[in-house]
């Protein structure tokens, strides 16, 4: 039976023939098993003033924010484990209760020569032991001291960091700045971040997290990058005591440094990208022959509230159908629980793994090396809590086994996958990215195991081999508007506002901003790259967000960020309502099927509705008045022109008349579906389409768009970009990306509905014509003068529906954020005036002298 043990607080999943029992694992009671998490069982209960991030002791544990798998991560090299709960720590979607992973970390093997011997031994350090729940790491640099540093310095910097919680321009901690800056930086002037695998330099030393020179900066990645360094050099945590594993041959001497890379949109947010940089410090001078690095995971696919039950029913193979995707797979049953709960397909793979030459010591003479140069994976096996290999020979015989399991049925099992043999000398490092992608069935009901209802997975897998390849190209939200600017390059407006962006008046404040947010373009998605501003107001940053109480524990309180203005650019098409769904809140626009669909076939012409709102009427009236007279029967309809086959034509010419104009390329476009067949449309005798055909196809679209299955392929048009280098430059763009676009339709009409992008505020939140007064500033609606007020715009584009791309909001940044302060009139000299008359009417005046 599979037993939950608690020891000290911290929950064991074990395989005990039905009775609890206390093992002795290398020498070491079971009642020591938590003592590493000592720091984090430590932690307050009780609700605190702490932010999230402030570390929760020497050993740290803490939950990401961003990404559609819902983790939880150490600083010691144990991944998705809930340490201090004894609980899985991996979840997907985010806000469901389905558990993917109960815990999982890295093995890394080597031969090496013992003291004493001239043999070369097998031997294996790890940063997560299954069957005992252990890690032999500790949080910090070899350089700083082979032991673990526990001062509150340490605590401190070798803390687990997460990119959103630090400034874009400087790496400083937004909320608690006396903390060390963002530790990843792009210091190196003869390389470009994001180009060949340079993604930045871990900088140890925290007097040099600042800008020194011109290129410094901070460097981040992803939507939230997720960062630790540890080491394997405290004996003192390692299981079997120090003395036995020194007389091994122990520590290997390995520096880690651990990034996950994630996004919160689309595919992206399916998707971790987990990044190990194992180094081998010149300080050691034996090398390492025949490595092996190992991800080691226990995979329990099961309900939250049914873990232990749940996890016997998994199943695991290697996909030897593609064995250059370097995969591993793993998903459950239904029979315990599982069952219509919406439980889909995990897949870890090889993103990246060491190159090496005919001696097996590793390639320096590329800074990127393709997939087929790479040792790939090598193993994968998939075996039960009781086959754990626990001593040295035996873990390094079992992940360098070449052995690559299918699916040996279900049960409770862990799955490993290796990459290996190769040689490390001091000095070397070794860069492996691991691949941990989650998807839903691609038949729509429960996991089958078939290679068919793993299209979906397979799909997902090799968008993450793109991105890997493509140095983690992904969408973005638009740019930050900036408040200072010099006026003189933008029109006047009605106020006098400096180059600060901002000017004070008597319990108000006027602030303005620039066009960079509207100009904004993301080739890697449809719609509009900017739809909108949200202004917030502040008088306390350290407060994320609005609320009628404070609540400092939730970064919560009538003093944080509270929007007070929106300005919004509509779609250029109209959209399906509320009955229909939704995709990650944005809605589908409405379409209609406008050709033929042959069978087998996974393309067609769609057209969407025109949004007549500004901007976009009078632009569409335009085109609609330049079009060619030919075209139009007598009634004013639009004829389209078909091909043998029945098709519209949708280029060139018939008789000399266009086939399509400029509007019919903006309304219609291409929908595709990645996996499944549509139905086929046909036409009738009068030549005109199936309307019953083209109700059911059209409603198949819209299931697939929901199911994340459908790719819009849109028409593009010539567009000139001027450049002072290379002077004008043509490059074909969607609709959405145009000049004509951003710079005249999007941005004029901004300029018109903000004044020329100026904002009074004078403390009408709700807008009711009444700016309420209370003492109590937390309550009142009133700009108090000579108090500092804090404004953020923030810029947000319109996501796009067909690849499952939720609106992307920017930041705070300093572009974007001005600190103001409404003021009084200056005191001046007292008022005079004097009363010019003629005599007639002082004397009518009377008594005005008396």
């Amino acid at each position: 039976m599979f037993t939950p043990l608690k020891n000290n607080g911290v929950i064991m999943k074990r395989l005990m023939s039905g009775v609890f029992a206390l093992t002795v694992l290398f020498g070491l009671s079971v009642t020591s098993l938590a003592d590493i998490n000592r720091d984090a069982k430590g932690r307050k209960d009780k609700e605190s003033e702490d932010v999230q991030r402030t570390p929760s002791g020497v050993f740290d544990q803490q939950k990401n924010t961003k990404s559609r798998i819902d983790f939880i991560t150490t600083n010691y090299g144990i991944f998705g484990f809930d340490v201090v709960n004894g609980q899985g720590g991996a979840f997907w979607p985010r806000g469901r209760g389905n558990q993917y992973l109960f815990a999982g970390g890295a093995w890394f093997g080597a031969r090496k020569l013992p003291p004493g011997s001239d043999t070369l031994r097998k031997r294996v350090m790890i940063t997560y032991n299954p069957n005992s729940g252990r890690s032999w790491m500790v949080p910090g640099t070899i350089a700083s001291g082979a032991l673990l540093d526990q001062s509150e310095a340490a605590r401190n910097k070798y803390r687990t960091y997460f990119s959103t919680d630090f400034a874009d321009e400087n790496g400083v901690e937004k909320v608690n700045p006396e903390l060390p800056n963002w530790p990843i930086w792009d210091n190196d002037p003869t390389k470009t971040l994001r180009v060949d695998n340079y993604y930045g330099n871990y900088v140890d030393d925290i007097a040099n997290r600042v800008k020194k020179q011109g290129k410094d900066a901070p460097a981040f990645v992803s939507g939230e990058d997720v960062f630790c360094t540890y080491k394997d050099t405290d004996l003192s945590r390692y299981e079997g005591g120090a003395t036995r594993r020194r007389a091994e041959g122990f520590p290997l001497g390995l520096q880690i440094e651990q990034i996950v890379y994630s996004w919160g949109f689309g595919d992206y947010g399916d998707i971790l990208f987990m990044k190990y940089l194992f180094t081998h410090p010149c300080t050691f001078p034996d090398t390492l022959y025949d490595c092996w690095m190992a991800a080691v995971q226990d995979v329990d696919i099961a309900p939250r509230t049914n873990f232990a039950a749940g996890a016997a029913n998994d199943r695991a193979r290697y996909y030897s159908e593609r064995p250059d995707l370097n995969l591993a797979v793993q998903w459950t049953n239904g029979d315990r629980g599982e069952a219509g709960q919406g439980f889909g397909y995990l897949g870890f793979n090889f993103l990246e793994s060491p190159a090496v030459d005919a001696d097996k010591f590793l390639r320096k003479d590329k800074q990127k090396f393709p997939v087929n140069e790479q040792l790939g994976m090598q193993t994968m096996r998939n075996w039960p809590i009781t086959e754990d290999p626990i001593e040295n020979e035996d873990r390094y015989n079992f992940i360098s086994s070449g052995r690559r399991d299918g699916d040996l049925g279900p049960g409770d099992r862990r799955l490993l996958m290796a990459t290996g043999p190769f040689h490390m000398r001091p000095c070397d490092s070794a860069r492996i990215v691991i691949g941990i992608i989650l998807a839903s069935t691609s038949r729509g009901g429960d996991a089958e195991g078939t290679v068919e209802d793993m299209a979906e997975l397979i799909r997902k897998v090799q968008f993450a081999q793109f991105v890997y390849d493509n140095n983690f190209i992904a969408p973005v939200p638009p740019r930050e508007a900036n408040f200072r600017f010099r006026r003189t390059d933008s029109p006047s407006t009605y106020l006098p506002i400096g180059d600060e962006g901002w000017t004070p008046l008597n319990n108000a404040v006027a602030i303005q901003w620039d066009s960079t947010s509207e100009l904004s373009v993301d080739t890697l998605e449809q719609g509009l790259d900017f739809m909108g501003y949200r202004l917030y107001r502040a008088r306390r940053t350290d407060l994320d967000t609005f609320d009628t109480d404070l609540r400092l524990n939730a970064r919560r309180g009538p003093l944080g960020w509270k929007q007070i203005a929106q300005f919004a650019v509509p779609s250029p098409f109209v959209k399906f309502g509320d009955a229909i769904q939704s995709v990650e809140g944005v809605k589908i626009d409405q379409f209609r099927v406008f050709d033929i669909i042959k069978p087998n076939s996974r393309r067609v012409l769609v057209a969407r509705t025109l949004n007549f709102q500004e901007p976009w009427g009078s632009y569409f009236a335009q085109l609609q008045r330049q079009r060619d007279r030919r075209r139009l029967n007598a009634q004013g309809q639009v004829l389209y022109n078909v091909d043998s086959e029945g098709f519209l034509r949708t280029s060139g010419t018939t008789n000399g008349v266009p086939n399509f104009d400029k509007l019919d390329s903006i309304q219609f476009t291409y929908m595709r579906s990645k996996i499944e067949a549509l139905p086929v449309v046909s036409r009738t005798t009068t030549g005109a389409l199936d309307t019953a055909q083209v109700s059911r196809a059209t409603d198949s679209l819209v299931r697939l768009i929901l199911r994340r299955q459908v790719v819009l392929e849109q028409f593009r048009f010539p567009d000139t970009d001027i450049n002072e280098l290379t002077g004008a430059i043509t490059v074909l763009r969607p609709f959405e990306e145009l000049n004509e676009v951003r710079k005249g339709l999007i941005a004029s009409h901004i300029r018109n509905i903000t004044n020329n992008r100026t904002f009074v505020d004078i403390g009408d939140d709700n807008r009711n014509g009444n700016v309420e007064f209370f003492p109590n500033p937390e309550r009142s609606e009133k700009l108090i003068n000579n108090v500092e007020y804090y404004y953020a715009l923030r810029a947000y584009d319109e996501g796009d529906y067909s690849n499952s791309l939720e609106s992307k909001i920017n930041d705070r940044a300093r572009a974007n954020t001005v600190t103001t302060s409404p003021r009084g009139a200056r005191p001046g000299e007292s008022v005079e005036f004097t009363l010019t008359t003629d005599e007639d009417n002082r004397r009518k005046l009377g008594g005005i002298y008396n």
